[in-house]
């Protein structure tokens, strides 16, 4: 495949802000699920990472909502 042909790809692939979000916050329940079942703050402290990262994808696409 050429160069252009990855690019393109590439840019097919290219998740937004929003998309790049809600993954984010699908991680955080992931990680509150696990804190509940095991009690071990490492979960809650990832999870709360992982809702930071979506609120900053979250203010870009406030930002820019036509990206």
């Amino acid at each position: 495949m050429s160069k252009g042909g990855k690019c393109k790809m590439a840019q097919k692939e290219q998740k937004t802000h929003l998309e790049i979000a809600v993954e984010r916050l699908n991680v955080a329940l992931q990680y509150l699920d696990a804190a509940w079942e095991s009690r071990e703050t490492i979960h809650i402290n990832s999870a709360i990472a992982n809702v930071i990262s979506a609120q900053a994808h979250i203010e870009e696409v406030m930002k820019n909502p036509e990206q």
